[in-house]
């Protein structure tokens, strides 16, 4: 209570503005805001007590305006050190044990954000998940799984991981297409046309008047079509329960292979098959060139020099030369050993008859000229014109011997988590990609049947 009574500090300015600082704190003891104004600014006590007095009633309004809301739900605000999508990605990934992929996919820095959360368990990254979404965590474990799964935090973050770990497994996964074949971006699901690189007419001198002369399509255009290909799995409601987020990862990694395997089995299926994108006649045909059977189309010194120099030979529609230069050397498990010994040896042997001049050394295929594709798809007996001995020459895949197209460009699978139906129990992801495989220019490609 402050006292009133005058007192006698008229002859002491010091003892008053004491007197003035202890009544004005004691004012204000509940309201530190306006303490500090009313010290600093030499406030009196009815100036003081006036300030007080309106914040009070202020106060009151503001508590009867908020009993007067509906109550709201038991919702607190993210704090500022609440984790991001990114780094709750990254710990499912850490607790996972793909923290490879984590600093891979999302950086050092948000590796090491997760790897601070100290989630040693699903239950912590539970928590941290409703941290997130600035939810109450519960005490019990059900309750709080539940809870997790309900909000977006925890599902967006799930998904996330699984994307980041079924993407890094697509790109581990041999992909012997890559080498040979070209990416075209297609923007439906219709047939996409394409030309041929090698059609007939080309660049010709313009006579005077400026007259271009057209060039020649005809069977020169073909086609590629986009369909869809996916997957569905889950994870069931124990491996959550026991924390077996190994199940998690591993489910995701397969997703990734199958969506690799899935484009490669097309490309070998078309390829092997042999047929124009229309199906009319065959791909690989002795008219054409492009495809040679007999002893001597073993895969050896003889068969690949004559291999390569039929493909350097190529002319178009007009008999003129298409310049095309052999790279990539493709052949079936079988073959490896042989193909490594012709692409990477120093030297080959030859025989030099008595009536032949001695031939230099030296290995015509080496310093990287040709590169060593080996696709198990080729010899293996479920893909339809599979052979142990046949091998193959193209060019680089800017070329087009054979075309993969990707709808909107997109060469890599969606993975995406959703909700399961109702009579399931877990987490369900689902993987698809679109894409469609055509055979192109057949001048771009070589094949050999191999020893009889």
């Amino acid at each position: 209570m402050i006292n009133t009574e005058v007192e006698n500090t008229t002859a002491d300015p010091a003892a008053a503005e004491r007197k003035r600082v202890v009544d004005v704190m004691t004012l204000t003891e509940d309201h530190p805001t306006i303490q500090a104004t009313a010290v600093a600014e030499g406030w009196d006590v009815a100036q003081t007590e006036k300030a007080v007095l309106t914040a009070r009633v202020e106060a009151a309004e503001l508590q009867a305006l908020r009993a007067g809301r509906p109550d709201a739900p038991n919702i607190r605000s993210g704090t500022p050190d609440a984790p991001t999508a990114d780094v709750l990605a990254a710990a499912v990934l850490l607790r996972a044990g793909r923290g490879d992929v984590a600093e891979k996919e999302l950086g050092e820095h948000t590796a090491q954000r997760a790897a601070d959360l100290r989630a040693r368990s699903l239950l912590d990254l539970c928590a941290s998940a409703l941290h997130a979404d600035g939810v109450a965590v519960p005490s019990g474990r059900s309750e709080l799984i539940r809870a997790a799964f309900s909000t977006s935090s925890l599902p967006e973050a799930l998904g996330a991981s699984a994307e980041k770990i079924a993407l890094s497994q697509y790109r581990a996964t041999q992909a012997t297409w890559r080498s040979f074949c070209r990416v075209e971006s297609v923007q439906s699901f219709r047939d996409h046309k394409l030309i041929r690189a090698m059609f007939g007419g080309g660049f010709r001198k313009v006579a005077p008047g400026g007259e271009l002369k057209h060039g020649t399509l005809g069977e020169e255009v073909y086609s590629v079509r986009a369909e869809t290909s996916g997957m569905m799995l889950g994870i069931d409601r124990h491996d959550i329960i026991n924390d077996d987020l190994s199940v998690f990862a591993g489910v995701a990694a397969s997703m990734g292979r199958a969506a690799a395997r899935a484009i490669s089995d097309e490309v070998f299926k078309i390829l092997l098959l042999n047929k124009e994108p229309d199906g009319s006649t065959d791909f690989f045909t002795p008219e054409r060139g492009n495809y040679v059977e007999g002893v001597d189309t073993a895969l050896g010194v003889v068969g690949l020099a004559a291999a390569v120099a039929s493909m350097i030979a190529r002319t178009d529609s007009e008999g003129r030369p298409v310049d095309l230069a052999p790279r990539v050397l493709l052949v079936p498990p079988e073959l490896d050993r042989v193909a490594r010994e012709l692409l990477t040896s120093q030297s080959l042997a030859r025989y030099v008859s008595e009536v032949e001049d001695a031939k230099p050394e030296g290995n015509p295929f080496g310093n990287d000229r040709l590169v060593q594709a080996t696709e198990p798809r080729l010899s293996n007996a479920t893909f339809t014109g599979s052979s142990l001995k046949s091998w193959y020459l193209f060019p680089q895949p800017a070329d087009g011997a054979v075309v993969v197209g990707f709808l909107d460009g997109r060469d890599q699978p969606v993975v995406e988590q959703i909700d399961p139906p109702a009579n399931k129990l877990g987490v369900q992801f689902r993987a698809y990609l679109d894409f469609g495989v055509s055979l192109a220019d057949w001048r771009a490609a070589h094949k050999a049947k191999g020893e009889a």
